[in-house]
């Protein structure tokens, strides 16, 4: 997350924007997410596809779907789990050494539903959703809102 903020800094150099000015301002990363799936709604092929697409997911208008669930896959759910404890940490201490952030919007819809808080992440058959990952995001609000 820390080189995702020095990246976007170094990119709105070219517009003549230097994020240091902002710094006072609030940075909230919006729609954080990990979909685990193509771009054609199923489930990825394997985990570095994961990785380097966190963007692709599924979100069916039906709901849950255990024929389109990536974290049945063990190496899929255990790294689900491992990016969001590190990213829960990370923002519940506010951020990286060069860049405060002050908050993180998770997507939550669908296959990236970690909390299951949508309609359609959950039905009858099962849900995307993770109890150990919400229990994460729960720890680091409450460590957030303390040092606040």
């Amino acid at each position: 997350m820390g080189r995702a903020t020095q990246t976007v800094a170094f990119e709105l150099t070219v517009f003549g924007i230097d994020l240091r000015k902002y710094l006072k301002k609030p940075i909230i990363f919006s729609e954080q997410g990990l979909g685990g799936c193509t771009e054609g709604r199923k489930v990825a092929p394997d985990l570095n596809f994961v990785r380097i697409h966190p963007f692709y997911g599924a979100w069916l208008t039906n709901g849950y779907s255990a024929s389109v669930d990536p974290w049945k896959v063990p190496a899929f759910r255990q790294y689900r789990r491992t990016l969001y404890r590190l990213m829960s940490q990370w923002a519940a201490q506010g951020g990286g050494p060069q860049y405060r952030v002050d908050g993180l919007f998770i997507w939550s819809v669908g296959t990236w539903d970690v909390q299951a808080v949508h309609p359609l992440s959950t039905n009858k058959a099962g849900t995307y959703g993770d109890d150990v990952i919400s229990n994460y995001i729960k720890q680091g609000n409450l460590v957030a809102n303390r040092l606040k």
